[in-house]
């Protein structure tokens, strides 16, 4: 599958808008999206030991 680059060519500037906003959004957001993953992964961590032990 090959991209179509016809409507954004590679390196264009809508390309580097949107890192100039991720480069803006993540730092201002770095403790909101650790905190999101975290309990994420806490609930995984939980759903996971539920289900190993209901197959022991």
């Amino acid at each position: 599958m090959e991209a179509d680059y016809s409507t954004t060519p590679p390196g264009s500037s809508v390309d580097k808008h949107c890192r100039d906003q991720l480069i803006l959004y993540l730092p201002d957001h770095a403790v909101d999206l650790v905190n999101i993953f975290g309990w994420l992964w806490i609930r995984f961590s939980i759903a996971y030991g539920i289900v190993r032990l209901g197959s022991n």
